[in-house]
């Protein structure tokens, strides 16, 4: 599944009806691959607001204890040519915490 929205503000019915029919393919043995998300730790709040980084937005489908998470991270220990990279299909953002995160206007992490 690539698709992901930030938790907080879903409406519980919303996440609570996925969840029931996530549940619904992991009793008939059935794995379920969800993408973690585009923006990191921080939700998508943090491409416009660097403030919301210091504190964790967790992304639905993926936090669903019915699904598995894949997705990547990379660590960088100091700014890095790469950062603040911007291109009409990739933006490149580091955080103060030194987490790089991609976004890609095609759909999908990088």
């Amino acid at each position: 599944v690539s698709y992901a929205d930030d938790e907080r503000p879903m409406p519980m019915w919303f996440k609570t009806r996925v969840n029931q029919e996530f549940m619904k393919f992991a009793l008939r043995g059935i794995s379920i691959l969800v993408a973690s998300g585009d923006d990191g730790v921080s939700g998508s709040g943090a491409r416009t607001n660097r403030q919301a980084c210091s504190s964790a937005m967790p992304m639905f489908p993926a936090s669903s204890p019915w699904v598995t998470a894949v997705g990547g991270t990379m660590l960088a220990k100091a700014a890095s040519p790469v950062c603040q990279y911007t291109s009409t299909s990739v933006v490149v953002s580091c955080h103060v915490d030194g987490e790089v995160s991609c976004d890609s206007s095609k759909g999908g992490g990088i």
